[in-house]
């Protein structure tokens, strides 16, 4: 928006502000430094008085902020900007003070700041000017970028925020992995809670002593470019036969004890290009993947990913690509994956009022921080050797002399150093998106994020 008002009126000597919370995303720092820069001039930065997040949070006692008690958005953003109005309120009856709101038109529900004041005007230009996400999202485009935290993020805001997705906080720990342990370090468990979601993977490439960028999800067939035209060959009842190895193979893996199993539906995103497959016919025309978030039964996961498809939709500037390259190369795979019950936990945190247990007090009542990071350690290396495996499957018949047969042996090599504890994969197939989310890419779920329908950017 101030981009907008930049190139509409460059004659006017606009105030731009932005209420800092100091603790943001570092990408939304990065985004304001490339914004100044386009602007010409510094953007001014209201803090509260009180300090940033974390001052506040020694303030309230370290009192988790939350959905019922979300005390940050008052005293970190609104009541500071209403102070900085106040100190600039003019000093003439016949002058105004017009605050210029960020709000889309395709945002009916939306509602942006509300001043009380008389000299205080409210503008919508988005609106005024019926420009949707299409258009905002091309005019950052072509000057500053869209803001890369977009590509695991739904919104800008906090590092970390109780209102943030599991998905989210799974690109947080990725991604930001200083900002999930920092988020995390805030997070008071009880002792029975810290000792159930206490993660001892090990990685995969660590134990194998290869590089990261060595380890591969396994491929689902129909999201295998060289399997495109195929119909559909799985279900969910079906063993994932065309990844298991035969009684030869099996030799290699790690050996698995009985014992009880939790269940984890895992969901994962590829980029695929099928001239990469046209080129290479050994190739699955793969050229990104991703992992994106867990849930404890396949309708979970389902609502997950398809907020997420719906996400991706919204956003594919973010990946610079445009609406159809997004459809056309965006592939989401879900897994189903059984871990030792004494490695993972998939149960809240205990609250207060449980028979016999102490409180833990979470930014999400649902789950830890170390809890995500415990499930989601365990599944990867699970999901790496199946990957593995799955590799060793394509070379195991290939010729005795050559790359292949060396990549055969590597392979072999590799499996036979894993001791560790090791899931396992019951099943993969594609994920189909509903045909709702093709039809309102720009939907938005406000039952996920209900601040969506109550923040706003005001400059």
């Amino acid at each position: 928006m101030s981009i907008l008002l930049k190139t509409l009126f460059p004659q006017v000597d606009f105030t731009y502000v932005f209420t800092d919370t100091e603790a943001e995303d570092p990408e939304l720092y990065e985004s304001l430094e490339r914004l100044e820069d386009f602007l010409g001039q510094k953007i001014h930065r209201v803090v509260s008085e009180k300090g940033g997040f974390y001052d506040l949070l020694d303030h309230f006692g370290n009192f988790l902020p939350s959905g019922r008690a979300r005390w940050c958005t008052k005293e970190l953003k609104l009541i500071p900007f209403k102070k900085w109005l106040k100190k600039i309120r003019p000093q003439s009856s016949t002058q105004s003070i017009y605050s210029f709101v960020g709000i889309r038109a395709d945002e009916p529900a939306r509602e942006g700041f509300a001043a009380s004041q008389d000299f205080i005007h409210t503008e919508f230009p988005f609106r005024a000017l019926g420009m949707e996400r299409e258009q905002v999202f091309a005019l950052l485009s072509d000057t500053i970028g869209v803001p890369r935290l977009y590509r695991h993020r739904t919104r800008s805001g906090c590092s970390f925020c109780p209102f943030m997705r599991r998905s989210e906080l799974l690109g947080l720990y990725r991604w930001n992995p200083k900002s999930f342990a920092k988020g995390a370090s805030y997070e008071k468990l009880c002792d029975a809670d810290r000792k159930r979601y206490q993660d001892s993977s090990t990685p995969v490439w660590k134990e194998i002593g290869w590089g990261l960028n060595w380890t591969t999800l396994p491929v689902p067939e129909r999201v295998d470019a060289r399997f495109a035209d195929s119909s559909p060959s799985m279900r969910w009842a079906r063993r994932i036969n065309q990844t298991a190895l035969n009684g030869e193979m099996k030799r290699h893996m790690p050996p698995q004890p009985e014992e009880e199993m939790v269940e984890v539906w895992f969901g994962a995103e590829f980029f695929v290009d099928e001239m990469m497959s046209a080129m290479d016919p050994s190739s699955p025309g793969i050229w990104w993947q991703e992992p994106i978030t867990f849930s404890s039964s396949r309708s979970g996961l389902t609502r997950q990913l398809k907020l997420h498809y719906e996400h991706r939709l919204r956003t594919p500037e973010a990946h610079m690509m445009s609406l159809e390259e997004m459809r056309r190369n965006l592939r989401l795979a879900v897994y189903r994956v059984e871990i030792p019950a004494r490695l993972v936990d998939l149960d809240t945190p205990s609250r207060a009022g449980e028979k016999d247990q102490d409180s833990s007090y979470t930014w999400n009542s649902n789950f830890a921080f170390s809890q995500i990071k415990q499930v989601y350690n365990w599944v990867l290396r699970t999901l790496h050797v199946a990957g593995l495996c799955q590799q060793l499957r394509e070379f195991w018949n290939a010729p005795e002399e050559g790359w292949e047969a060396q990549r055969r042996q590597n392979l072999i090599e590799a499996l036979e150093k894993i001791t560790d504890p090791v899931g396992t994969l019951t099943g993969m197939d594609l994920f189909d998106p509903p045909v709702a989310c093709e039809s309102q890419p720009d939907t938005i779920d406000a039952s996920v994020y209900p601040e969506q329908q109550q923040m706003s950017l005001t400059i």
